[in-house]
């Protein structure tokens, strides 16, 4: 028997989840490894902060969806690769071999060693941040002066237009 590893439960992964569940390969073991057990869904993400979706609405339970789907879930971070051995290793310190690795781990964002950052930023990802974010929002007695840097994505343009209610926006 084939083992398929997905590390990661990004976009990409919860699509192969989905599909398999559909149509399963015989054969092939399946394991997913993430460090959370919610993905977000990213497009959906500004529509939650304005309040049209619930939390519940933009995130997949990988458990629930692996299991639905005959994969193994395993809440983890992989933390060494060995690409000779077929082999990774993880945190817990759980070696998992593979014949086919898969990766979709998202994104990392820059700046969070820039001094001040950790105490008063808000980061965004990963997107599970957007629910400490929404709660911050939501429970500002005055007025908010947000400064977004980055604005690279989506998320930089259209938080402001959906938030406008919650806060003055300075450009």
């Amino acid at each position: 028997m084939k083992t398929l590893v997905l590390v990661g439960g990004g976009h990409a992964h919860v699509h192969v989840i989905k599909l398999l569940a559909k149509a399963p390969i015989t054969d092939v073991a399946v394991i997913l490894i993430s460090t959370n057990k919610k993905q977000y869904y990213s497009g959906m993400a500004s529509a939650y902060l304005e309040g049209l979706y619930s939390e519940a609405d933009f995130s997949f339970d990988l458990p629930r969806l692996c299991a639905h789907s005959g994969i193994s879930f395993i809440e983890d971070t992989v933390t060494a690769i060995d690409p000779v051995a077929n082999s990774l290793q993880t945190a817990a310190g759980l070696r998992v071999a593979f014949d086919i690795l898969s990766l979709d781990t998202g994104s990392e964002l820059a700046g969070k060693n820039i001094p001040g950052a950790q105490e008063f930023a808000q980061m965004i990802k990963p997107l599970g941040n957007l629910i400490g974010l929404k709660e911050a929002l939501e429970a500002a007695d005055r007025p908010l002066n947000i400064v977004i840097t980055g604005a690279g994505d989506w998320l930089g343009l259209e938080f402001p237009s959906h938030r406008l209610h919650y806060v003055r926006l300075a450009v």
